[in-house]
């Protein structure tokens, strides 16, 4: 009885050994996929799957720059809306543990994740950056993000110190 258990576990132990190697080849598979497209057959009205592949290379910063181009090019706006907002200098460490870059493009909300992005334009001059958020605030009342100097200065505002911008959530 004791026999026929142990080789149950065991050969439930190796199929499920065998099927997440496989899964995790069909993910490694697919991680070398850059765009699907999707044309519709003429024969049998059915859908078909064409996948490009990404050519592999050995030069790490164009394969850097190719998957930031492909970032770039997924980027949805998410939500569009004015909000006021001001800029900051002093910090240290930001609330997400990084150190606080003043000339950087990061900006402070109080409820968005971490790592979200968010371009901003400055409806007076048409100037707009593309920001990450990083840290957490303000605290003001009726103010909803403050920006780094760095975001404060590419936008033009840095004079004023506080100003209605457009937002763009990603």
């Amino acid at each position: 009885m004791l026999k026929r258990t142990l080789v149950a576990l065991l050969s439930l132990s190796v199929l499920l050994f065998c099927v997440s190697d496989a899964a995790q080849n069909n993910n490694i598979a697919r991680d070398n996929i850059l765009t699907e497209e999707r044309v519709v057959s003429p024969q049998a009205d059915a859908v078909v799957t064409q996948e490009v592949a990404a050519v592999e290379t050995n030069n790490a910063h164009i394969q850097e720059v190719s998957e930031n181009n492909a970032a770039a090019k997924e980027r949805r706006i998410v939500r569009r809306y004015n909000a006021k907002a001001s800029w900051y200098r002093h910090g240290r460490v930001t609330a997400n543990g990084e150190q606080y870059n003043p000339l950087g493009l990061t900006v402070a909300h109080r409820s968005l994740p971490f790592g979200t992005i968010v371009r901003f334009t400055n409806p007076d001059n048409g100037r707009s950056v593309i920001a990450r958020v990083n840290d957490r605030g303000p605290y003001i009342r009726g103010r909803e993000f403050d920006l780094s100097l760095g975001s404060a200065r590419a936008l033009g505002f840095e004079q004023t110190g506080i100003m209605v911008l457009r937002v763009e959530i990603m």
